[in-house]
């Protein structure tokens, strides 16, 4: 009881915040249509009966990811609460992991003060923060549900362990993983070999259910898409498998590279290793571990996206176990212990302050000029839009991801706030084409252009012929034009 109110504070105001900040880096054009406006378009799509329905994929999202989770939103969206909602939402929902956290250190650490200062560094964990602050994504709701699930599981109490694994469980198909290692963990550590076993095979059978029959069905290519990131290993299930069980020096050579190291040595050190004083509960997270770590895609094994996501919980709930075997009388160890977890949680605090907050939080000229002109673009035209303005236009029955339908767009949004990601072949040939194009004028009613784009992908020197024939062509009118943005709209054919 001592220290639970700082602990709901901590809650208060790490929700405040990144609710915050996540509102103002929507504002300032700083989020992405392939994290929060895919998703926000997602639900609005679902509401208008086109189910998980994406206009970036121009399928199904149950084609790519099983993230049922994302449909819990939806009510909050029919009471008008719009992209907030997965902005508060997720903050939220994330932030009360720390009560979980907090409660296992009580039980195990007693009046320590680490009982407190554990749940505040998981608040600032570097992965917490970037997954927090870097967009919606689904897999970050399973942080604090698998939290819930670790500590009911430790006492035993398996109804409410399966209730909190069954909601982690509709983040991702990945998380079915987690469920049949939880089983294996159950059936070495725990007496209930019937629920380990049956969870073990049930979470297995999942997860290979989703992705070889439930994913390829919606997928439009009939195919898991992922198998790409661990082609060196084979294109299915056995085919992995029987390299890695027959090449194993091959496969190490993979896994052991000064990247995936340091993304290793990058989880464990802010709770200075203790989670290998009592590693049994990282059991369930061993298959994430296979996942990040066999792929040959970068994102995979970095601490500043969300892929760390479930592995998060077990890092700190074996962190706590790991430390409540150091003895209360090895003071020195102890606190080198807090001085290494409060030097840690600086860092992140100080490479998040340094490398974003001010950087998304500024209100420049051109945001309120982008606004402006974003205001004047009829809700109900069909848009071909740019990453970051995409988030602004997703709640309308025609919105692409620039080049994806430019031929068919009453509207083309350019903007020179956008950085012209993710995809540079595509953009540049998209654009190419639109160049040459004599009558691309047809292809559009609005467009929304900015006279010098930011360096990226897409350069001046390809931009600025489009551009010019843009500003040139009579039959486009402007209707607004500042310093940073011009708004034409197409008055005749």
């Amino acid at each position: 009881m001592k220290y639970r109110e700082r602990i709901i504070w901590f809650i208060i105001l790490f929700t405040i915040f990144f609710t915050g900040f996540r509102l103002m880096q929507h504002y300032t054009f700083n989020n992405n249509a392939l994290d929060d406006g895919f998703n926000d378009n997602l639900i609005y799509n679902t509401i208008q009966g086109k189910f998980m329905y994406s206009d970036i994929k121009g399928s199904t999202t149950l084609g790519d990811h099983l993230e049922l989770a994302t449909l819990l939103f939806i009510p909050f969206y029919l009471l008008g609460l719009g992209p907030f909602i997965l902005f508060f939402g997720q903050t939220l929902l994330i932030g009360l992991g720390a009560l979980p956290i907090y409660w296992q250190a009580r039980d195990s650490l007693g009046d320590s003060s680490f009982v407190w200062l554990l749940p505040l560094a998981y608040l600032l964990y570097l992965p917490t923060v970037n997954i927090t602050f870097q967009g919606y994504y689904p897999i970050a709701l399973c942080i604090t549900p698998l939290l819930f699930a670790v500590y009911y599981l430790i006492r035993d109490r398996y109804p409410l362990f399966l209730l909190f694994l069954g909601l982690a469980m509709l983040c991702q198909e990945n998380i079915y993983l987690v469920a049949a290692f939880f089983g294996l963990y159950i059936l070495g550590f725990k007496k209930e070999k019937l629920l380990g076993g049956g969870l073990f095979i049930c979470g297995l059978a999942l997860f290979i259910l989703a992705i070889t029959v439930i994913i390829p069905h919606f997928n439009t290519g009939g195919s898991y898409a992922y198998y790409e990131r661990y082609a060196y290993l084979g294109d299915s299930i056995p085919a992995i498998l029987r390299t890695i069980v027959t090449r194993p020096f091959y496969v190490l050579g993979y896994i052991l590279t000064p990247e995936k190291i340091w993304f290793m040595i990058g989880l464990f050190l802010p709770v200075a290793f203790l989670s290998w004083r009592s590693p049994a509960l990282l059991v369930p997270a061993l298959p994430i571990f296979a996942i990040n770590l066999l792929s040959t895609y970068r994102d995979m094994y970095q601490l500043g996206t969300r892929y760390p996501a479930s592995i998060v919980p077990f890092v700190f709930m074996t962190a706590i176990l790991g430390l409540a075997t150091v003895q209360p009388g090895e003071t020195r160890r102890l606190a080198r212990i807090k001085k290494s977890i409060v030097f840690f949680m600086f860092l992140s605090a100080l490479y998040f302050f340094t490398g974003f907050y001010f950087r998304y939080t500024v209100i420049t000229e051109p945001v309120k000029e982008g606004h402006r002109l974003l205001r004047q673009i009829p809700a109900d035209s069909a848009i071909s839009a740019l990453g970051s303005l995409y988030p602004h236009l997703a709640h309308r029955e025609k919105i692409w991801l620039f080049p994806k339908n430019w031929e068919k767009s009453d509207y083309l949004v350019l903007c020179k706030l956008d950085p012209t990601w993710p995809i540079e072949g595509d953009y540049t040939t998209a654009l190419t084409q639109l160049i040459k194009k004599k009558n691309y004028g047809k292809l559009l009613e609005y467009t929304f252009v900015g006279e010098t784009p930011l360096p990226g992908p897409l350069s001046k020197k390809e931009y600025a012929p489009l551009y010019d024939k843009i500003r040139a062509d009579k039959r486009f009118a402007v209707v607004d034009e500042k310093s940073s943005y011009v708004l034409l709209k197409r008055t005749r054919e």
